[in-house]
């Protein structure tokens, strides 16, 4: 190697400085004297030229060397050099390691490449490992169907292309409140489930964990509580519009069986024949609200109905579009869409603002019209007990929901009877 030189690097010698081919595989090296003392420039045998600063870390002692760039008359001469040399002489002065910090950046700006090049996590994708590894996993069919649908509907056409870690407060305030003008429940629903949906993504490593979520603060709309019941007139009026309603014979008849056993019409459309034992009177409910299983005791109107229901399907209320069952949303939307006319089915029963779930409602209050004690009323209902009572009366009571069901139900028919 070239012996280094004791006097200051000129302009014309950098430029005429060239490999000596004693250097061997080593570089040949002109370096600089004071106060520029650590500026080289080495000469390699390809014929290339590099500056480059050599130093000593103040704190460890190591020798460092660190690239200031190709040597170039134009571009990166010696007095370009010098200007680079100072300012690493000065944060090495300081007692930083210029070498060190400079390759903490190029990896850092590695990852940011990688980051770069990863295809940007969005709020569909958010929502997606969220429905598979925990809603799935954790909730009924029933539940896991439901929130899918208010993924796919509600929320990943209006936000799901936003990357998760860019979804603000304001975009979740806005979709909350577009779905509210429509569905006032739905807009709760979606603000708990994208709320629960960004915690996943932060539990699983998905989201940085220092990640605000942007649900925070946003306030859910008022939900209505429903208190809305039918009263003998009205359950007659019911009972007179609901042959000739426009609406198919499915929902006619769910809506009815509803009103004879205070079950959900949810839990009414997708019962199957096997759950049903027609000789003792039961349906049995496996997959409930509350989690539970449950047997409705089923009055003889109940009965009857069903038998007249029987068909080759596997389900008492079968869909025309395939193997399944018709589902809950179609009682809904049979009710509510409008016809030709213009008018919707619910609104041609001269009954101010009612649903399909105040037949549920409808019969819990018509029990207790009838004297039928409290408990055996939530009962029919398949409430679950609360405190002590839940965890030591463990009683059905089936024998009196069924006689109190037949009750009810004898009292329907007297009222259909007197119209």
């Amino acid at each position: 190697m070239a012996k280094p030189n004791s006097t200051a690097i000129t302009p014309l010698a950098a430029k005429r400085f060239k490999y000596d081919p004693q250097s061997g595989k080593k570089p040949s090296f002109l370096a600089d004297a004071p106060p520029y003392s650590g500026l080289r420039l080495l000469a390699y045998e390809s014929g290339n030229k590099t500056w480059v600063y050599r130093y000593r870390n103040k704190i460890t002692g190591q020798l460092k060397q660190i690239k200031i760039g190709s040597f170039s008359e134009s571009d990166l001469g010696l007095k370009k050099a010098r200007e680079y040399f100072n300012s690493y002489k000065a944060e090495r002065d300081a007692g930083g390691c210029p070498a060190t910090r400079l390759k903490e950046e190029k990896l850092e700006a590695r990852e940011q490449l990688k980051l770069a090049k990863k295809k940007p996590y969005t709020v569909a994708d958010m929502m997606e490992h969220y429905i598979t590894e925990h809603v799935e996993q954790k909730r009924s069919i029933k539940g896991y169907t439901e929130i899918n649908r208010l993924s796919n509907k509600d929320i990943i056409p209006h936000i799901g292309k936003i990357k998760a870690t860019e979804l603000s407060r304001a975009n979740v305030h806005d979709l909350i409140q577009l779905i509210a003008k429509r569905a006032p429940v739905i807009a709760c629903d979606v603000r708990r489930e994208l709320r629960a949906a960004f915690e996943h993504g932060i539990s699983a490593g998905r989201i940085p964990e220092h990640s605000n979520n942007p649900t925070t603060g946003v306030k859910a709309p008022q939900r209505n509580q429903g208190k809305r019941i039918l009263l003998d007139d009205e359950i007659t009026l019911f009972l007179e519009w609901l042959p000739t309603a426009t609406i198919s014979q499915n929902v006619k008849d769910a809506l009815l069986l509803s009103l004879f056993t205070g079950c959900r019409t949810g839990e009414i459309v997708k019962a199957d024949w096997k759950s049903i034992d027609l000789k003792k009177g039961t349906y049995h409910l496996k997959d409930t609200k509350t989690g539970l299983s449950r047997t409705v005791q089923l009055s003889n109107q109940a009965i009857y109905l069903l038998n007249s229901r029987k068909n080759d399907s596997k389900y008492v209320f079968p869909s025309n579009r395939g193997t399944k069952h018709i589902k809950q949303h179609a009682i809904v939307c049979a009710l509510s869409q409008p016809k030709a006319d213009g008018i919707k089915p619910r609104d041609s029963l001269k009954i101010d603002d009612w649903s399909a779930h105040d037949l549920r409602r409808t019969t819990r209050s018509g029990l207790s019209r009838l004297r039928c004690p409290s408990n055996i009323a939530e009962a029919v209902l398949g409430h679950s007990k609360k405190g002590v009572e839940g965890t030591y009366d463990l009683h059905q009571y089936e024998d009196e929901c069924k006689e109190w069901l037949q009750t009810w139900c004898d009292h329907l028919s007297s009222l259909a009877s007197k119209e």
